[in-house]
């Protein structure tokens, strides 16, 4: 019985903008490094008892469209098992997730698809024993594809098993799951499996696996492999980290070229931060159940930021450039870029100013259409683009930040506005507004784009809350409300109320496009 346990706490005190740690208190230290974590020792003779969890749920709601309105009711099961104290089994049937919140809205004016985060409870937890590599434009597993189409619109799904484990040597995750019939696809079944193992002292060496289309019925396979080197002790007392991985798919209908792999050094440090990476994606790299942005490419990216301490009412000062270049695969240039802050600064207080500039060279092998009606022809460009930013402490009652990028952008001007507020009323409720416009003048036409967001939470008392988050964006002229009130009258033993209310505001007044009123019960039964 091992009573030697790696801990560390830590806690945020707002209005001196600090942090203290029990451990680790470096700046150079990770927070979640394991290897720089306290030990906390005397824990002894403790039992999990059977470690068994049913979790039974009732679901329905009502539905208003065009199409007419409709009732239903369901009900589900979730099952939990801790195998041991490491170790958890979690079985879903029949899984619904009508208490998650709705994406934030944002209009895409790139060539490439956006990321969004997973956001459902069932994928979320220990989802950080799946995770692999270190960005979001090669991810060969992504939870999100389970369940929601291309268009996001819920996928039936019957069952789910995952079964985890994270220990001091090792760690592996094991995902499957069962979807039903939809928009004439037949139920598909998919698999993800992950392991890593502990090497030296701060490193580790892993593989992934995963099975299945989720948008389609013929077979895709990805497999891989990744290492990842730490230090803190380079030349004496320096972090130092090297990742690398090397990811293959299998696909029917794309076959050959269908490698990505990168290799990545980094110097994470508190005054200086270096990092150069080069990464490979070839034309029919496919992870099925993953996401990538762009394949056929050649990436050579790096980062030089130098955030000296000043020990003043000044905190620091930051200096950044992160040149860019990307080829496709035959070495001709798509994109070449240099991503600068030539100035910014953090005070005590907490505020934060940025200048920014970018210049950027960007090659079109095709006609472009960022907007209705509004085409940028096939060429190359040459951009120059600089901002301003401003964010002030949140540790106040009311924080801001504020956001300008201006200069020139493909075949015309793009001017861009951002402003995000948020205002802690007290200790029972919390305002937010986000507001985004871009202002495009191009030689095919000129557009605007409005995305506003505003979020409004109330905590009633320790048992009850209510969520608000409303959106509207001038390119659909869709205005959303979700709505959810969450009621736990015994822990692990909650209610929920979802309210999903659309309108249009194309033409004068607003046109109701359709009502989702949802709720759920779900109680916990410990065995």
């Amino acid at each position: 019985e091992n009573d030697h346990w790696g801990f560390n706490a830590r806690r945020h005190i707002r209005r001196r903008t600090e942090e203290v740690r029990w451990a680790a208190s470096e700046p150079r230290f990770f927070f979640f490094g394991a290897a720089n974590a306290g030990t906390l020792t005397g824990l002894s003779g403790l039992r999990q008892g059977s470690g068994l969890d049913f979790v039974p749920y009732v679901a329905g709601g009502h539905s208003v469209s065009d199409d007419g309105s409709t009732s239903d009711l369901d009900t589900g099961l979730d099952v939990y098992y801790r195998l041991s104290p490491n170790t958890k089994l979690s079985l879903s049937f029949n899984t619904d997730f009508a208490e998650t919140e709705v994406d934030d809205r944002r209009v895409n004016l790139t060539r490439f698809p956006l990321f969004f985060p997973e956001k459902r409870k069932f994928f979320l937890e220990d989802s950080g024993v799946f995770e692999f590599g270190t960005s979001n434009d090669v991810v060969p597993f992504f939870s999100r594809r389970i369940g929601i189409d291309d268009n996001g619109d819920t996928v039936p799904l019957l069952a789910n098993a995952k079964l985890t484990s994270t220990t001091e040597g090792y760690s592996y995750g094991i995902l499957d799951s069962l979807t039903g019939e939809s928009d004439g696809l037949p139920s598909r079944n998919l698999f993800a499996g992950r392991f890593s193992k502990n090497v030296l002292d701060q490193s580790d060496v892993g593989v992934i696996f995963t099975h299945g289309d989720p948008t389609g019925s013929s077979d895709n396979y990805t497999v891989g492999a990744d290492v990842n080197l730490r230090t803190d002790t380079f030349l004496g007392d320096r972090n130092l980290r090297f990742s690398s991985y090397l990811l293959k798919t299998e696909d029917p209908a794309k076959p050959g070229n269908d490698l990505a792999y990168q290799g990545q050094l980094s110097y994470p440090n508190d005054e200086v931060q270096l990092s150069t990476s080069y990464t490979v994606i070839e034309e029919n790299f496919r992870p099925a159940l993953g996401f990538v942005r762009r394949t056929g490419i050649r990436d050579w990216s790096s980062t030089f930021e130098y955030r000296p301490r000043l020990y003043s009412d000044i905190r620091r000062l930051r200096f950044e450039v992160s040149p860019r270049w990307v080829t496709d695969s035959s070495g001709r240039t798509q994109s070449l870029s240099a991503s600068t802050i030539p100035f910014g600064m953090e005070w005590e207080s907490g505020e934060v100013l940025r200048l920014r500039a970018t210049p950027r060279e960007e090659t079109l092998d095709q006609d472009f259409q960022i907007s209705d009606g509004v085409t940028i022809p096939a060429g190359v460009y040459d951009d120059f683009r600089y901002g301003i930013s401003f964010d002030t402490s949140d540790r106040r009652p009311l924080s801001v930040e504020l956001d300008f990028t201006t200069g020139t952008f493909f075949d015309g001007t793009r001017e861009d506005y951002g402003l995000e507020l948020q205002w802690r009323a007290n200790v029972h409720a919390i305002f937010g507004v986000d507001y985004t416009f871009n202002d495009l003048h191009l030689a095919g036409g000129e557009f605007d784009v409005h995305v506003l967001r505003t979020k409004a939470d109330v905590i009633f008392n320790s048992y009850v809350t209510l969520s608000n988050f409303v959106q509207w964006d001038d390119t659909s002229h869709d205005l959303g409300l979700n709505s959810r009130l969450r009621y736990i009258f015994e822990p692990g033993r909650e209610l929920f109320f979802v309210l999903n209310q659309g309108w249009n505001t194309l033409d004068s007044g607003f046109a109701p496009t359709g009502t989702d009123l949802r709720f759920k019960v779900a109680y916990n039964i410990r065995i």
